[in-house]
């Protein structure tokens, strides 16, 4: 078992990380229906599903969904959720996706890249098995970072920024046809105030006015997710 892999084994045992998970489903699932606002898919296929927070959130688009993990214990926290619609649920290496070339009209890689090593091989791999890819990344690569311990509890061994992401996906000829930098839902920030709903609304709304201000200028300073759909 390799280290990335033992770290993410652990990560899904932890209940309180789960909780968290659970609310930053609804801004990946809202962030995704924003960026692909009017398209259609009959399938998508979400890699690095984990315990399904977020296929269960978009078992309401009434779609065939597929998962893919490398944590077996994902995979069983995931089959406790029984989500409607969900086709199937498979353990891969983290480099090699085990399906056939477009199966899929959408990947989806939300919060995934900042946890691979090889972030180049699984994007190959994505636009390989679908049509399109939907990516999210947080932005923390600023001017102000805590030092890499703290990252590396949550499993985050690569950084970014808009611009850094955009330059990643056109290394590998992909097309970006949508780009936004996006806060996190208000449920995010209650929840990091300890249930407080006002010290939440605050930290939101200056954080959502200091992106409005100086929209290329807030990342550096602030961590905000940018999310990006690309095609080949």
């Amino acid at each position: 078992m390799t280290d990335i892999k033992k770290l993410n084994e652990d990560y899904y045992l932890n209940f309180k990380d789960r909780k968290s998970r659970d609310i930053d489903a609804n801004s990946k699932y809202n962030n995704f229906v924003t960026l692909t606002n009017g398209l259609v898919f009959k399938n998508i296929l979400e890699i690095g599903a984990g315990e399904g927070a977020f296929l269960e959130k978009a078992s309401k688009l009434n779609i065939e969904l597929y998962g893919i993990d490398i944590s077996s214990e994902a995979k069983k926290l995931c089959a406790m959720r029984k989500i409607p619609n969900l086709k199937e649920y498979n353990i891969y290496d983290g480099n090699i996706i085990p399906y056939q070339n477009k199966k899929f009209d959408i990947c989806v890689l939300s919060h995934v890249l900042e946890h691979v090593e090889n972030e180049r091989v699984l994007l190959y791999e994505a636009i390989r098995v679908s049509k399109k890819i939907f990516i999210e990344v947080p932005c923390e690569l600023k001017f102000r970072m805590r030092d890499f311990a703290f990252y590396n509890k949550y499993t985050h061994i690569n950084f970014y920024t808009p611009f850094s992401v955009r330059l990643l996906l056109e290394s590998i000829n992909l097309k970006i046809e949508s780009i936004k930098v996006i806060n996190y839902g208000l449920d995010y920030y209650v929840s990091i105030h300890q249930n407080n709903y006002m010290k939440g609304f605050i930290h939101k709304k200056l954080k959502d006015i200091i992106l409005r201000i100086t929209p290329n200028f807030a990342p550096y300073l602030f961590t905000y997710n940018c999310c990006i759909l690309c095609k080949k």
